[in-house]
């Protein structure tokens, strides 16, 4: 008998595996490219974050394959008690026999209850004091307040948000708290005709690299001569720093000290 019912157990977790291997990287992408603008919108309406309420509906719906997504629209698993008066139906879960759960027309009803649903529990009201980014302290207390019985319910939804970028979703503004304004919308444009020029068209240009022989200087060339200056010495200078006059003669009967090749330059010189 216990051999019988670690095969049903073991049974259970490979018909489990193998239902979420069968969900392709592309069918997870595809439901949150589907499902985030009804989070953004519920984000903004109720406070509650969008990267919640969309790792809420990927857990309790098993990407939107669950029974009670497929045959309710319920993607929270969210049951029929609490006054529910409308639709139901029911199904299996983790407790014994069939459980009452609320049926929707459209998913889009399902998210908008979710939110009413956390909005009205009193069992909720704490997390609204929270910040819409704080999306671990919303998955923690959503454990905390029992919203599902599993003890690693709030590590799954961190797990689901950060692995998928969930968390994204809680900075973004839903469109529909952005004003539309119509323009005029513009005048469709008109080809305009070409016209055909009926005048003469110019000769192309040339370019010849070749000089011109009469080809004249722009200016007469001008020798220059060497000026020459003669100096007295009654036209001596002063200089600034001594005060003192200075005598071009006197600057000119300065020794100069030779410069004496090198030896092997004065020999080749001589040469």
């Amino acid at each position: 008998m216990k051999k019988l019912h670690l095969a049903v157990v073991a049974l259970f977790f490979s018909v489990m595996a193998l239902a979420d291997n069968s969900i392709t990287e592309a069918d997870k992408q595809f439901f949150i490219d589907t499902y985030a603008a009804l989070a953004i919108a519920q984000m903004g309406e109720s406070e509650i974050p969008a990267s919640i309420i969309l790792s809420q509906a990927i857990l309790e719906s098993g990407w939107g394959r669950g029974k009670v997504a497929m045959g309710a629209n319920n993607y929270f698993c969210i049951k029929c008690n609490n006054g529910w008066e409308g639709p139901t139906f029911e199904a299996k879960d983790d407790e014994a026999g069939l459980s009452c759960f609320r049926k929707y027309a459209t998913v889009a009803q399902s998210f908008r209850d979710h939110s009413l649903f956390l909005k009205k529990g009193k069992r909720y009201r704490s997390l609204f004091q929270l910040d819409k980014t704080d999306y671990r302290g919303w998955a923690t207390g959503l454990q905390k307040c029992g919203y599902a019985t599993d003890p690693a319910y709030a590590r799954r939804l961190i797990e689901l948000i950060e692995v998928h970028g969930l968390w994204i979703f809680d900075l973004a503004i839903s469109e529909q708290y952005f004003e539309i304004i119509d323009t005029p919308q513009d005048p469709p444009l008109v080809q305009q005709p070409k016209v055909e020029s009926t005048g003469n068209r110019p000769a192309p240009a040339f370019y010849d690299p070749t000089p011109d022989a009469t080809a004249q200087p722009a200016a007469d060339m001008t020798d220059l001569a060497v000026p020459v200056y003669h100096f007295a010495k009654e036209q001596a200078q002063y200089s600034i720093e001594t005060a003192r006059p200075l005598y071009p003669e006197k600057i000119q009967r300065r020794k100069i000290r030779p410069i004496i090749p090198h030896p092997v330059v004065a020999l080749s010189l001589a040469r």
